[in-house]
């Protein structure tokens, strides 16, 4: 049997950051107008979902339960000479 994978294109692409000075998680996602912090990440993808449909309401972009939203962690780090 052949399986087939099929990956589905996300509706909005939030980008998600940990600040090391401050010890805070952020989240920006331009499309939807959401841009928030908290101090976990746990904690931070509930306060996203807190305010994504009211933020797309108020930007005029439609948000459904079927809309998928790819969180894209960047990572800063610095290598060692």
């Amino acid at each position: 049997m052949q399986s087939t994978f099929i990956k589905l294109q996300p509706d909005f692409i939030a980008e998600v950051e940990f600040d090391p000075e401050c010890g805070m998680w952020t989240v920006a996602c331009d499309r939807l107008g959401v841009y928030t912090e908290a101090e976990s990440y746990e904690k931070l993808l509930a306060r996203f979902w807190e305010i994504a449909r009211e933020m797309a309401q108020e930007n005029h972009v439609p948000l459904s339960k079927q809309s998928r939203v790819e969180f894209r962690q960047n990572t800063l780090f610095t290598i060692a000479n």
